[in-house]
């Protein structure tokens, strides 16, 4: 038998399928769209332009998001000799358990948001700075920063 956390006597600290009663409730909540790609390109020819040109990798996620600022404080920072000002944000989306890993959201993701409601949001991107695991979640966290 699984050992199992009590809180008050005989009452587990997560019950079993607490999730089934908090997820709908979260997932409500998510109602932009996030877009997932690798950084990088590839050259394809286009015909409007008689050349070649470099398009984006394909996406490899897409699902319904939530964006929050975690850090509404922008920081200087250099990179590569460049200042840079950044400001970090989570991006909270869809979990899948049957994903695969070239599926999933990873570390140095471009995110793209639309939908968000917030104007100054939809279309921007961001780069993912790192992601959320654990064995209690029904939702992905998306370290992000700004990348534009």
């Amino acid at each position: 038998m699984r050992n199992v956390g009590q809180g008050r006597p005989g009452t587990e600290v997560i019950p079993a399928g607490w999730a089934a009663n908090h997820r709908p409730v979260l997932t409500g909540t998510r109602r932009g769209t996030l877009v997932l790609r690798k950084p990088g390109s590839t050259q394809a020819w286009s015909d409007a332009d008689d050349a070649m040109v470099s398009v984006p990798l394909p996406v490899h996620f897409t699902g319904t998001c939530r964006v929050q600022a975690i850090d509404t404080q922008a920081r200087e920072r250099v990179a590569a000799g460049d200042p840079e000002t950044t400001v970090d944000y989570l991006i909270t989306t869809d979990i899948d358990t049957t994903a695969t890993l070239d599926a999933s959201p990873a570390q140095g993701d471009l995110a793209t948001v639309t939908d968000t409601g917030d104007p100054l949001l939809d279309g921007r991107v961001f780069r993912v700075t790192r992601v959320g695991t654990g064995t209690e979640l029904f939702e992905r966290y998306l370290f992000c920063t700004l990348n534009d």
